[in-house]
């Protein structure tokens, strides 16, 4: 079964970062605290595609990157990666994802409340009453469109 994994990647190393595998329609999240913990998890779990949760690359110019200029446009707001407090979480998905690439593993940078704005209804998350610490999506009864795959 194909398998997904998301990083909400934090500023300090000191801090946790969170981790989400999804696997089928059951997702499994922990914490972690070390640079490393990421990396080990990815190749041990293979996944098709990681999601994180911060910044790849700083602007080419200025503070913002095109995104960050372009997204409160829509009423989106977005902080910029140049900004001193998220410079190290910016720094540090950036060591993560080339990292990722050079064992061969994809990478996709994901903000991810505006997806939320967009929908508008998400799946939900629910108890799997099999394992307790797992949850399992389920489709949004407004939006049955919404496939988990």
């Amino acid at each position: 079964m194909q398998v997904i994994i998301g990083i909400d990647l934090a500023g300090k190393p000191e801090n946790p970062t969170g981790l989400a595998l999804l696997e089928g329609k059951t997702v499994q999240s922990s914490l972690i605290n070390t640079d490393e913990e990421p990396l080990k998890s990815i190749i041990c779990n293979k996944p098709a595609l990681t999601a994180i949760d911060a910044p790849f690359n700083p602007p080419k110019e200025g503070i913002q990157r095109k995104a960050e200029r372009k997204m409160p446009e829509k009423g989106y707001r977005i902080l910029p990666p140049s900004l001193a407090a998220r410079r190290e979480r910016a720094l540090r998905a950036m060591k993560l994802s080339m990292l990722m690439a050079n064992k061969g593993y994809k990478a996709i940078e994901v903000h991810s409340t505006s997806p939320r704005r967009v929908r508008h209804s998400f799946e939900r998350l629910e108890k799997d009453s099999n394992h307790p610490d797992r949850y399992r999506l389920e489709r949004s009864r407004q939006n049955p469109h919404i496939s988990v795959t």
